[in-house]
């Protein structure tokens, strides 16, 4: 059942089958996990409607859409505050042109210190692990660490680069580990290594199929 489309989800809930399978992407993920609290319990013989509930709502929080705001812009960051947005991410990485990294590294910790975000998740995407852009990326945020809900790891392709990153975050003042991680997966390697990758951290919340980079990488 596509979970965007509400009448076909309700009509599921009245049919006698062995399992529903309600079918969603990140980007619709809310509207999906609104559903399935809704309409449960549900009369099937099957359980992995409910297992996918249980796994949602107990471990993760749920995302419709990453909204990524170039870091360097200062007009696009104060916009975004004013929109309803489930995740806002400040961006390092490919939305900010090589030229601009240090106005970036400028504008992120200041915008998450002064501006109000709302409800949205205040997250910020770094340069990848090993690309020699992260270090400056990570120190920038020192000032506005407790501040921070998530940060996306992109090219994430080991599990030892979100190891690196949960050791930076615990060890710049995030002890209780409040500070979440979501790894991108962007390659074959990334895919080969997933297993690898999803145990690395506790901190790990999520992963983000960055499918037309996995295509041009395979």
């Amino acid at each position: 059942v596509p979970g965007s489309d509400q009448k076909k989800i309700q009509k599921v809930t009245t049919l006698d089958l062995d399992c529903a399978v309600l079918d969603g992407q990140y980007t619709i993920i809310n509207m999906l996990t609104r559903a399935l609290r809704k309409h449960k319990p549900y009369k099937h013989r099957g359980k992995c409607v409910r297992s996918l509930t249980t796994a949602i709502f107990e471990n993760s929080t749920p995302r419709r859409v990453l909204f990524n705001v170039p870091g360097s812009d200062q007009k696009k960051i104060q916009k975004v505050t004013t929109l309803d947005l489930d995740c806002a991410v400040l961006d390092y990485e490919d939305g900010v042109a090589i030229n601009q990294k240090d106005a970036a590294r400028s504008l992120i910790p200041k915008a998450i210190n002064e501006l109000s975000f709302g409800r949205a998740e205040v997250c910020v995407r770094i340069n990848a692990i090993g690309s020699g852009l992260e270090s400056d990326d990570l120190n920038s945020l020192n000032d506005c660490i407790d501040k921070l809900d998530c940060v996306v790891l992109p090219k994430t392709d080991y599990g030892t680069q979100v190891e690196t990153l949960d050791h930076y975050l615990t060890t710049h003042g995030d002890v209780k580990k409040r500070i979440k991680i979501l790894a991108a997966i962007e390659s074959g390697r990334g895919l080969i290594n997933i297993k690898e990758i999803c145990e690395s951290s506790s901190r790990l919340d999520g992963l983000i199929f960055a499918s037309e980079d996995y295509c041009a990488d395979v």
